[in-house]
């Protein structure tokens, strides 16, 4: 699960609008690099030109072969409750332990975010089960292009819904992303592991 590279504002712009910069550039690529040892059988991204920017390059696979999902957006309403919870948070984990500065779980609106990441995981799923039975049945390794605590959200979605709270579930909500970072899952094991890819 990545997160898109820096893309600046644009005054007037809507922010889905939002292009890579050339610092978002160089970030996409130095995430190439870091991934390149992971094998890649699915893409799926956000729909918003930044995310799907990021993964395509650090993926190398053209836009084209990216299945872009709505449910990985993000709104442009500033009365969207993510935008919202965006707008008094910032970047911030999930949880925070700084009574100042309450983390996305610990705002009033946090059901709102937690229903997205839930949405989002049972997209990702539905394309991901569609392409293991293409490819026989087998496991596959999927890449997901998206947003920053949006990416939070789909992993905690994802350590709740396998019924994990340890490890992996402790690092996703207690780990804001940076630009172009990624969580990196095995859910290979008894107990899925996760990595911060920085």
């Amino acid at each position: 699960m990545a997160r898109h590279g820096k893309a600046p504002s644009v005054l007037g712009k809507p922010d889905s609008e939002r292009v890579l910069g050339e610092l978002g550039l160089q970030q996409a690529g130095a995430l190439k690099a870091k991934l390149k040892d992971h094998p890649v059988d699915l893409v799926v991204s956000s729909p918003l030109v930044r995310a799907v920017d990021t993964i395509s390059i650090a993926t190398g696979k053209p836009k084209t072969d990216i299945i872009l999902l709505a449910a990985l957006g993000c709104s442009d309403d500033p009365a969207d409750p993510l935008n919202i919870m965006y707008n008094e948070l910032g970047y911030v984990p999930l949880i925070t332990d700084d009574l100042e500065k309450p983390g996305y779980f610990q705002h009033e609106l946090t059901h709102n975010l937690k229903d997205y990441g839930h949405m989002a995981l049972k997209s990702v799923i539905a394309v991901s089960e569609e392409a293991s039975r293409r490819l026989g049945g087998r496991p596959i390794h999927v890449i997901i292009g998206g947003h920053a605590v949006c990416q939070n959200a789909l992993a905690w979605a994802l350590c709740e819904q396998l019924e994990q709270d340890g490890p992996a579930a402790q690092l996703v909500t207690r780990t804001s992303l940076g630009e172009a970072e990624a969580f990196r899952f095995d859910l290979t094991g008894a107990e899925i592991a996760c990595e911060h890819i920085k």
